[in-house]
Parts: C-alpha cells; structure tokens; sequence
C-alpha cells in the first residue's frame, strides 16, 4: 500500500511539470 502511494506520487510529479508547460 505504501509503495502504491509512492509510485502514485512519482507519477503526480512526473505529470504536473509536464501539464505546466
């Protein structure tokens, strides 16, 4: 469960630089 929430929040900041620009 905790390493889903990792992965999950690798995932947000992978994403929001990327929506930014």
């Amino acid at each position: 469960m905790k390493l889903r929430v990792f992965f999950l929040n690798l995932v947000f900041i992978s994403t929001v630089p990327t929506m930014s620009i």
